[in-house]
């Protein structure tokens, strides 16, 4: 009969058998060392291949015996390389962020001005921005954007929120980015719009927002929120299309990068949960869900399906992705706030007929009321008050 150590050592040879030499020499509990069981192993299948030792056994009970080894044996191998690939992913993943980290470096905290204590404040802010495509470059009518566009708008927005933040005594502020960073490279027409690279792309957007969380950071205790997929920071590579690997996204590098820039300011918190594709929150016992949008098949139903999907309700969804300002109620205590582009008119938004105005929008939730306010900071190139 041929033998589970002969049958294992054969397989291994013929390239049939992802089992090591060691867990072979364990499975078939040979004696000596692996270098021997190696060596009886090219002896087995030169008889074998030649015909002097066959592999059919006409003992057919010991043969289902081998057989059932065999199959409990290409389980755990399975097991086995399914667990590797994933462990894999998590150093290569983790070495990444690594090597990302020993790169950067970190902004100086500004000189904190002092946050006024109000001992029954009752109100939580929320500052959403989406849509930057930092790194496009374009001239449409009634609009044009590039890198010096982008990063006086996002200046200009920050001088209009510290103006609210001291005329309402605001003492913390939850900063919500929900994706679109960067135009990236969706598709071959967009290497005609970006002013720069992708990789510098990510790299500049990275630093200026992190400038713009700490420079705000003077005024006011600063939570920071980073959606982790996007369509324009999906990296197609080639022959993939949309959403073949969500898993790959630069808006996780962009947000592991802004929490190192940042890790000497005690005033910014930056979430870096990079597990979902979406970030929720709890404020008042309202639930808020923040997503990009590009997966979402009707702004009408977008609530409804995500709290069936996942189990559980939500009060408020935030999103950008369609480039046009919409307050949607859709139930009692249920609205869709989807945030103007940060871009304002561009040629996608001009070609799905979708235009308004650069902006980003601020929401007051009341303790026991939910949504109460809401300010929209119109970054458009007119004389308006803050």
């Amino acid at each position: 009969m041929i033998d589970l150590e002969i049958q294992l050592c054969y397989d291994k040879l013929s390239g049939n058998s992802e089992l090591s030499w060691e867990e072979i020499k364990e499975s078939a509990n040979f004696e000596h060392s692996v270098a021997h069981l190696k060596n009886l192993a090219y002896g087995y299948k030169r008889l074998i291949d030649s015909g002097y030792l066959g592999m059919v056994n006409e003992d057919t009970e010991n043969d289902e015996k081998l057989l059932e080894i065999r199959k409990e044996i290409m389980k755990l191998a399975t097991l086995k390389s399914e667990l590797n690939k994933n462990l894999r992913k998590d150093a290569r993943d983790e070495l990444f962020f690594e090597q990302i980290s020993d790169v950067i470096q970190r902004l100086e905290p500004p000189k904190y001005q002092m946050i006024p204590e109000l001992p029954d404040n009752d109100k939580e802010y929320i500052l959403h921005m989406s849509d930057i495509h930092y790194g496009s470059e374009f001239e449409v009518e009634g609009n044009s954007y590039n890198i010096k566009t982008c990063e006086e708008r996002l200046f200009t927005l920050l001088s209009r929120v510290i103006t609210k933040v001291k005329r309402d005594n605001i003492q913390r502020i939850k900063v919500v980015n929900t994706g679109d960073s960067i135009q990236g490279m969706l598709r071959l027409s967009d290497v005609k719009k970006n002013e720069l690279p992708v990789v510098e792309s990510i790299v500049g957007f990275s630093r200026l927002m992190s400038e713009f969380l700490n420079n705000l950071s003077e005024y006011v205790n600063v939570e920071y929120y980073h959606i982790t997929s996007a369509n324009h920071s999906e990296p197609r590579f080639i022959g993939t299309q949309a959403g073949a690997m969500p898993e790959e996204d630069f808006e996780k590098v962009i947000m592991s990068y802004i929490k190192d820039v940042l890790s000497d300011n005690e005033r910014v918190y930056v979430h870096t949960d990079m597990t979902k594709p979406y970030i929720e929150m709890n404020i008042y016992g309202y639930e808020f869900i923040c997503m990009h949008g590009h997966t979402v098949k009707s702004i009408d139903n977008a609530i409804r399906d995500l709290s069936m999907t996942n189990k559980k309700f939500y009060n408020y969804l935030l999103m950008g992705h369609v480039h046009h300002t919409n307050i949607k109620e859709t139930d009692s205590d249920c609205m869709v706030l989807v945030a103007p582009s940060f871009v304002g008119v561009c040629p996608y938004s001009k070609k799905i007929l979708k235009t308004s105005n650069p902006g980003a929008t601020m929401y007051t939730i009341e303790d026991g009321y939910g949504l109460t306010d809401i300010k929209l900071f119109n970054l458009a190139r007119i004389k308006n008050a803050s």
